[in-house]
């Protein structure tokens, strides 16, 4: 199976002689989750490729082989070696509960291309993720639009944005809410399996105008890329992975000469983040947050040293273990809340993962 990697390596030709694709946007939003803040402010992507670097660029990374291929294959690559990178810049705030970034590539037309970075591997990364529950706009948010309107301020030309999970919610926001001289530069927006938002943000005036531009492929179990999603336009594409949250990954992604594999989106996939949404619907702002930062403190309270690994099995005893040390009134607030989610998610999840979702006598372990 054909992924970005071969995509990469295979095509020779520069964006002169093949025009910039939807795998394009995804090559380009895979190196923004890249640490550059050390190299100079304009640069080229061969130039980036050097070694001694490499502990500083993928710094907060799981360990795989992929992004380190990605960017020695595209300094390689006569298609991408020669595109300028421009003006990275990056955020972390952790009191904010702030993570953002961004990085800006020149192509041979002189347009440009945005990248906003999605979620790292940190705790404050994805409890920004987990406000979007109740907070609108999150802080990566309001900096991803301040960022798109400071690079259209300082450079002329045609604009495409896009993003790989937060990213390209980011991305997707930044084109809604840019004045309208800024929206009719903009030539595309891709969110690749970014996170959705609420129904009155798809009908406001904003995003109306530049919905025709709007590009958003999931995977065929979309997990990520479904939340908080009401309605709107998506494409989704062939996976190598079995499990929702796997396929979340874009070098699992099937893809054939310069497009994506399209795949029918599987029904569990539907029916689960329908449930899900319901569940959201069903919970006040304030007991959003309070559900969110209860969460979230149990996880960092793991002593995990990255979230996934907080919410990973290896973690599953601590996490009880917090959980009945909770006072009295967050503990029974979480127990009735994660009950009403399983309400209304578990048919699903019961038809994706039945023996994990079920002990012996029927009762939920999804705290487990």
């Amino acid at each position: 199976m054909q992924n970005v990697l071969d995509y990469v390596l295979e095509e020779q030709r520069s964006m002169k002689e093949f025009p910039f694709s939807e795998v394009d946007s995804l090559v380009l939003s895979e190196l923004a989750y890249m640490h550059i803040g050390n190299v100079p402010q304009k640069v080229s992507i061969k130039d980036l490729f050097r070694t001694e670097e490499f502990a500083s660029y993928f710094e907060g990374f799981d360990p795989s082989v992929n992004n380190r291929l990605l960017l020695a294959w595209c300094a390689a690559s006569p298609r991408y070696r020669n595109l300028q990178v421009l003006d990275h810049e990056s955020h972390f705030d952790e009191k904010e509960e702030t993570q953002f970034s961004a990085t800006t590539f020149l192509l041979p037309d002189h347009s440009l291309f945005i990248a906003y970075r999605g979620t790292d591997n940190s705790f404050v990364g994805w409890k920004e993720d987990f406000n979007m529950a109740f907070l609108f706009p999150v802080p990566s948010q309001e900096q991803g639009l301040r960022y798109l309107e400071k690079i259209a301020g300082s450079w002329k030309g045609k604009i495409t944005l896009g993003g790989h999970s937060k990213g390209g919610n980011t991305a997707q926001y930044a084109a809604s809410f840019a004045g309208k001289t800024i929206q009719e530069r903009i030539q595309a927006v891709y969110s690749h399996d970014g996170p959705g938002f609420t129904e009155n943000i798809f009908a406001s005036e904003g995003y109306l105008a530049v919905a025709d531009k709007m590009h958003k492929t999931v995977p065929q179990s979309s997990l990520i890329g479904m939340l908080l999603e009401h309605h709107g336009p998506y494409t989704a594409v062939e996976s190598c992975q079995n499990d929702g949250i796997m396929q979340h990954d874009p070098f699992s992604w099937r893809v054939e000469q310069s497009h994506f594999v399209p795949m029918e989106m599987q029904g569990q996939s539907i029916a689960l983040n329908k449930g899900l949404y319901k569940w959201l619907c069903s919970l006040d702002e304030e007991k959003r947050k309070k559900f969110v930062d209860s969460l979230y403190h149990l996880l960092v309270g793991t002593g995990a040293p990255t979230m996934i690994g907080a919410l990973s099995p290896a973690y599953a005893k601590k996490r009880r273990e917090l959980l009945r040390a909770m006072d009295d009134e967050t503990r029974r607030f979480m127990t009735r809340t994660i009950a009403l989610m399983v309400k209304y998610a578990l048919p699903s999840l019961l038809v994706l993962h039945p023996r994990q979702l079920q002990k012996n006598d029927g009762s939920s372990t999804l705290m487990a």
